[in-house]
């Protein structure tokens, strides 16, 4: 009973009545206080931002092939380009600003339209969603790249793909495997 006596002033006492170890919420069925933490904590989970647990999952993670941490905006536009053009040509990923290498959450303080406006320096461009989510008391921009359907994107007329933890400019000669297979498949 020691939530529904905290919070008074939310009437819990008027929809939660206590019948010795149970708890009944008026009009429903008798529940154990077992049953009635664990229907609060799915409630919980329920109303949880999904873009939160994109974050969430991604920090537990770390880096790697789907996910990029930036601790800001690098200095240079085409550096974040990039990132967001290997993204594209692989398959997609999420881009965090505002968390270092680390994980650590550091926050972001800029504006998405600066972000949207570099995404626009890719070409194809690709398809990209930009959200500031409030995050551990911070603010993070998350940058969600999906897999295009060309064949490579580029960033300063060249070519990038992912692999592993890093972006990078892709080969001469794995630029023709991948036009093989997008023609030949495409």
């Amino acid at each position: 009973m020691g939530t529904v006596g905290n919070y008074r002033s939310k009437k819990w006492k008027n929809l939660v009545i206590r019948e010795g170890r149970a708890h009944r919420v008026r009009g429903v069925a008798l529940m154990t206080e077992h049953e009635f933490v664990g229907l609060q904590s799915q409630v919980r989970e329920a109303v949880i931002d999904p873009r939160v647990q994109v974050i969430q999952d991604a920090v537990a993670v770390g880096e790697g092939q789907r996910t990029e941490f930036k601790a800001q905006i690098p200095r240079t536009a085409s550096e974040l380009a990039t990132e967001v053009a290997s993204f594209a040509t692989s398959g997609g990923g999420v881009i965090l600003i505002g968390v270092d290498d680390g994980g650590a959450v550091i926050g972001y303080e800029g504006n998405k339209e600066r972000i949207e406006g570099i995404i626009q320096n890719v070409a194809p461009v690709p398809t990209a969603t930009v959200d500031l989510v409030p995050y551990r008391e911070k603010q993070i921009a998350l940058v969600r790249v999906l897999g295009g359907p060309e064949p490579l994107y580029f960033a300063n007329d060249r070519p990038y793909l992912r692999q592993g933890t890093l972006s990078r400019p892709a080969t001469p000669a794995e630029v023709m495997t991948i036009y093989r297979q997008y023609f030949r498949h495409g």
